[in-house]
């Protein structure tokens, strides 16, 4: 027997000793996987339904899946042994982690790591001084901080005690945070591999753990969808879920995206499918230009809890199930109880969750006089439980991705009284059949509500509970994983594209413009731009291949307003026309121009140059010109009010 095989045993979690499964076919052939950012030992709505979903791909068809992780303090076999005893993750899902596998990998398995860069030697000189005994240094991660104590420097030791990755942040001026490098030691203390970005050093991983082979992933972690958009390869489809609204809270400019979220937005199209939880969502995606063919609906899956709608339950008991942060307004729930408490005496709610707005809401309970009825749990990973026993559960946030708890509350026979907000519930819940919809943030209709419930019959209750536990059967796991076999069925495998695209205007028009007031505007005229489209490949020029999902896209620049118009292409030219009320509502600033299209499996961006189109050009308010770089933009000038001062 080979000396590292019980080494390697360990390293695939004894995966190797596992009797081989026969999946149930419900799932396309393949190998699957699930990418989160980390698993915290206090988890929220996305990780639950991520656990969820990828335990019932392993129970549905009967096959094992592996959850990719990236967070370098999480211990991916402890964890796994804890959620899998507490009864969150099945048998046959487990967890990797890259810090985990590389400070536990042989030579053998590090040399597979494909660097980005030409490993340069003197990194070693670099390594942080570390204790003298090697047993000291097992598994130890060292750090350099400057005084204001931003990092870096990293090293990390593998489980021997040997250096096996040093990563350092301040490449381009030691002691000041700017560029990056990250070498791969042997266990010899030689440099085998070397990256520019901890992303290229993430894919190198997964190439080595996917091995080649026909594989599914799917990137459920948002800071992980803005980063492994770029992670593409012949034998892996790689789709990602979107988990919450699209459009930022608090925008700078009216429908400006979701900040954080901004690079997965702009990159949709170079996952191989976008799931949205709802109908709606990806409707509302699809008008603002994003490609309806890699636009996918499917719900998040529910668990049975299995309700009992026969039993009777006191009709004044609620519950609340959410964290305690602003978007969840749980003050709401807490003022419509206290509302309805003096019309119903005997009201209560239980809320399960922890956030910064614990403290404001445990004075607001006390402020209004409730705290006999109203109570803060805190976190419990069981929370859900409660709805076995409460009447109703309350919703209500100013967005959810879909509100999973309605769903949880459904299936346990609780009558969820909800925000009609976006996304799900609407998509979810029929008013006054299997729960309630209220208007967004009107308290005192959910106060009637909360009243309206508490003093119903018993038989009115029951048919509810009835109505709500069929309604949440469409969302338990067997429907829900039949969907996903059938949306990665349609999804290609095969070689990405190698090509590069540039794009130059070749006209660029204003039709119908005039100096309209007060925008300086015409709603009624369009903005018109040509351009040529030329492709190489390896520095060889190629006919333009066929570019799917073509669209002209603009950013306003310095915000996340970000859309997409449809474009038609005729040989190697492109024409795209934007209705100029586009531009009507937004304030001076400047419009910047990409080229955006799918071939190959691959998504290109590229920016529109000026090419040798005549420049400026004005129209009222508008101005196209040409940048600094040769690249097309529009300046939305300041429209002057009826006083002459600039708006």
């Amino acid at each position: 027997m080979s000396p590292i095989k019980p080494l390697f045993n360990k390293l695939f979690n004894k995966r190797e000793e596992r009797l081989p499964l026969t999946p149930n076919g419900v799932l396309p052939e393949g190998e699957y996987y699930t990418l989160l950012w980390g698993i915290a030992d206090s988890y929220g709505g996305m990780t639950t339904v991520s656990l969820e979903r990828t335990s019932a791909f392993a129970r549905e068809d009967n096959r094992y899946v592996t959850i990719l992780t990236f967070d370098p303090k999480l211990d991916p076999e402890e964890r796994g042994e804890r959620l899998r005893s507490q009864g969150f993750l099945d048998e046959r899902v487990q967890i990797r982690n890259v810090w985990h596998d590389l400070r536990a990998w042989p030579d053998a398995m590090l040399q597979r790591m494909a660097g980005k860069q030409k490993p340069d030697q003197a990194s070693a000189s670099d390594i942080l001084e570390a204790p003298a005994k090697k047993r000291d240094r097992r598994s130890i991660k060292l750090e350099r901080r400057n005084a204001e104590g931003k990092l870096l420097q990293r090293d990390f030791y593998s489980e021997q005690g040997n250096i096996v990755l040093s990563d350092r942040l301040d490449m381009k001026t030691k002691g000041e945070p700017g560029g990056r490098r990250l070498a791969l030691f042997n266990s010899n203390g030689e440099v085998i591999a070397q990256w520019a970005s901890a992303t290229s050093m993430y894919m190198a991983w997964m190439d080595v753990v996917l091995d080649g082979k026909r594989s599914y992933i799917n990137v459920d972690s948002a800071f992980a969808a803005n980063l492994f958009h770029r992670y593409r390869r012949k034998n892996v489809v790689v789709t990602s879920v979107l988990h919450n609204n699209h459009l930022a809270r608090d925008p700078k400019v009216e429908g400006e995206l979701y900040r954080s979220k901004f690079p997965l937005f702009k990159n949709i199209g170079a996952y191989d499918a976008l799931i949205t939880l709802t109908q709606n969502q990806r409707r509302d995606l699809i008008e603002i230009g994003f490609p309806a063919g890699n636009l996918h609906r499917i719900s998040n899956p529910t668990e049975d809890l299995d309700g009992d709608t026969e039993k009777p339950r006191d009709p004044r008991f609620g519950a609340t199930l959410a964290r305690l942060v602003s978007v969840k307004r749980v003050d709401h729930s807490i003022k419509a109880v206290a509302r309805a408490g003096h019309d119903v005496p005997g009201l209560k709610l239980d809320i399960y969750g922890e956030g910064d707005e614990h403290d404001s809401l445990a004075e607001l309970i006390e402020e209004s006089d409730t705290s006999a009825t109203i109570t803060l749990k805190g976190h419990d990973q069981k929370a859900k439980k409660v709805y076995l026993d409460a009447s109703f559960s309350l919703l209500t946030s100013v967005f959810e991705g879909q509100g999973l708890v309605v769903l949880e509350s459904m299936s346990a026979g609780c009558i969820p009284i909800v925000y009609d907000i976006k996304y799900g519930p609407a998509e979810i819940i029929t008013d006054g059949v299997d729960g309630f919809l209220v208007p967004p943030g009107d308290v005192e209709a959910l106060a009637q509500t909360v009243a309206k419930v508490a003093t119903m019959s018993q038989e009115e209750l029951t048919t509810m509970r009835r109505a709500a536990r069929k309604r949440a059967a469409d969302f338990f796991e067997p429907n829900i994983v039949r969907e996903w076999g059938q949306v990665l069925a349609e999804l290609p495998f095969g070689a990405i594209s190698r090509a590069a695209f540039t794009a130059n205007a070749e006209s660029v028009e204003f039709t119908g413009a005039t100096e309209a007031e007060p925008v300086g505007i015409d709603p009624e005229g369009s903005f018109e731009v040509k351009i040529k489209v030329e492709a190489t490949e390896r520095g060889e020029a190629i006919d333009v291949p066929e570019l799917e999902d073509l669209a002209l896209a603009w950013t306003f620049r310095g915000t996340k307003l970000y859309r997409r118009v449809p474009a038609r292409i005729e040989g190697d030219t492109v024409t795209a026309t934007i209705p100029m009320e586009t531009f009507a509502r937004l304030p001076k600033g400047v419009v910047d121009f990409s080229l955006v299209f799918r071939t190959g499996r691959r998504l290109y961006q590229p920016r529109v140059a000026a090419g040798n189109v005549e420049l400026p050009l004005d129209s009222g308010k508008m101005r196209a010109y040409s940048t600094e770089q040769d690249n097309l933009s529009v300046r939305l000038r300041a429209v002057e009010s009826s006083d002459g001062a600039a708006a």
